[in-house]
């Protein structure tokens, strides 16, 4: 999968997602599935998908991993969020003893702002601030271009949290719209390996925990599909890759394994 931010995000962050997946996926199917070949990172003169997969008396896989984008443009944002804003969470540790999660408007990273500067004034406003902010939901007016949603409550972790909010334009048409350009992402190649006798798995990572879930995505391609077929797709996943879990729900596929996969997210939430 070649990043859309420029450049390929093939090697080891790749390889490493694809093979953590495949470890869940072989805990839910009850198979062997190991990488055989990378063949987008072997062809470089034709378009090719990530990884080709075997396991003992299986069908071969075929998977493409793409990223899902819940409005145009969030994969990069996330990004400079996270390096310039969310750095502020560990200078405002222990600064107030409540749980609070302080809702950014994504826009703060427009072209033009000074990002730094947004991140400092975010923090000098809390400090100020906290002692006065209600409990439960309020919004609050930082200066002229900036408004900030707070949520604070009394209970454990007696944390900060900084999260990003999605621009107003963020609707489901252009989630619509994304999961439709992402079902269409190496179509063709994944058909070559269907009539060649693979299993065909599109892999969609997300890696927006705040605005979407499996029930909203899932519709989406369930809406897309249904505009558009894609029958070449024997499996479609989506995929948040957590620090030390690969949550996978299976939207189209088997009953069989999307009630398996079901089943193991659920005796994950147990462990």
């Amino acid at each position: 999968m070649r990043n859309t931010l420029g450049g390929t995000l093939g090697g080891c962050v790749e390889s490493s997602e694809i093979r953590r997946f495949l470890g869940s996926y072989n805990a839910i199917c009850g198979t062997e599935y190991q990488v055989t070949c990378w063949p987008d990172e072997e062809t470089r003169d034709a378009p090719a998908i990530d990884a080709v997969a075997e396991s003992p008396g299986r069908q071969p896989l075929a998977l493409e991993h793409t990223r899902l984008e819940t409005f145009p443009g969030q994969i990069g944002l996330a990004v400079a969020f996270a390096k310039h804003i969310r750095p502020v969470e560990q200078e405002l540790a222990g600064a107030h003893p409540f749980n609070v999660q302080i809702s950014v408007p994504i826009t703060v990273l427009e072209r033009g702002r000074d990002w730094t500067a947004a991140g400092v004034t975010i923090r000098d406003w809390f400090l100020r601030a906290a002692p006065d902010i209600p409990l439960g939901y309020s919004r609050h007016k930082v200066t002229d271009d900036l408004e900030l949603s707070v949520r604070k409550q009394d209970w454990d972790p007696r944390i900060v949290r900084i999260l990003p909010e999605a621009p107003p334009e963020a609707t489901e048409a252009l989630l619509a719209a994304s999961v439709a350009r992402r079902l269409d992402h190496k179509y063709a190649e994944l058909a070559t390996h269907k009539r060649e006798g693979a299993l065909t798995l599109l892999l969609l990572e997300s890696g927006d925990y705040f605005l979407v879930n499996e029930h909203i995505i899932g519709q989406a391609v369930e809406a897309s599909l249904h505009e558009q077929p894609h029958p070449e797709l024997d499996q479609i996943w989506l995929v948040w890759f957590l620090d030390s879990h690969v949550w996978a729900h299976c939207l189209v596929g088997p009953a069989a394994i999307r009630q398996a996969a079901l089943a193991y997210q659920l005796e994950s939430l147990g462990e």
